[in-house]
């Protein structure tokens, strides 16, 4: 039987002449709605940091109690610096990143319905529709979210230790 002309080239793929290089998966958009969720978080931080700075400059050397002064402070920066560790270890794909982030997520969900609700209402149904906003859908939002950030497909090969990510 003769040579097909037409067919390609027997290579061996396995040795091709161009090195692929492996390409780590990107990040889902919940890990960008969750560092942008941090970044906000800090800057409060960093906001009442200067406040408490400038507060404790404004009445004196005399006046400020020390002691409230040096614990806000190392809080503050506790806090800080705990927020740009979790950045790290996220953006570094570490395991430990997605839980405690996921974690947090949780911890978000639990303080903002442990609050207590505050607002006036001017009617029966619209004190309705806040509870079902505040108790129901808010809830499920950061639910998705937490289950996006953690545990969906995206983000288990996010986070997922291969040679790509190291």
């Amino acid at each position: 039987m003769d040579s097909n002309h037409f067919a390609p080239p027997m290579a061996d793929l396995e040795r091709g002449l161009v090195k692929r290089k492996a390409v780590s998966p990107p990040r889902p958009i919940a890990i960008w709605i969750f560092y942008l969720f941090l970044g906000f978080f800090a800057a409060a931080f960093v906001y009442g940091l200067n406040v408490q700075l400038v507060g404790a400059l404004k009445q004196g050397v005399d006046q400020i109690s020390w002691s409230r002064f040096a614990f806000g402070s190392v809080f503050s920066l506790l806090i800080l610096t705990l927020a740009l560790a979790l950045s790290i270890a996220i953006f570094r794909r570490w395991r430990a990143g997605r839980w405690i982030g996921a974690t947090l997520i949780i911890l978000f969900l639990g303080i903002a319905l442990w609050v207590p609700d505050t607002t006036q209402y001017g009617s029966d149904a619209e004190r309705a529709g806040g509870h079902f906003g505040r108790y129901a859908v808010f809830p499920a939002t950061i639910l998705w979210w937490a289950y996006a950030f953690g545990f969906s497909r995206k983000a288990r090969r996010y986070f997922a230790k291969d040679d790509a990510s190291t």
